[in-house]
């Protein structure tokens, strides 16, 4: 399992279920923007026909957190070496030469 922060790296998946280079997210409850983003993923997986069992759970799950007593802004850890880089910018695409004219 792979987090964006490297001080979340500990958190891991005892099942072994996440491959080890997935990316995950991992959003807490003292997040002030945590339960609005729980909100807008389950927007979009009922937008794509997702399991509406799924987009409830995750509905009542940003309930939780909204309840979470201590709030805060997300930060970044005290440690710079715990912050991964932001990924490169892609480089441009290539365009194909035209075709050869005959």
């Amino acid at each position: 399992m792979k987090h964006s922060r490297q001080d979340y790296m500990h958190i891991q998946d005892p099942k072994g279920l996440i491959p080890e280079d997935e990316p995950v997210f991992l959003l807490r409850g003292q997040d002030l923007a945590a339960p609005f983003a729980v909100r807008s993923w389950a927007q979009k997986v009922g937008l794509l026909g997702g399991d509406k069992r799924l987009i409830i759970a995750a509905l009542d799950f940003a309930n939780e957190m909204e309840k979470w007593p201590k709030k805060k802004m997300p930060d970044l850890p005290e440690k710079p070496e715990d912050v991964k880089p932001p990924p490169e910018k892609p480089a441009d695409v290539p365009t194909l030469p035209p075709a050869d004219e005959e």
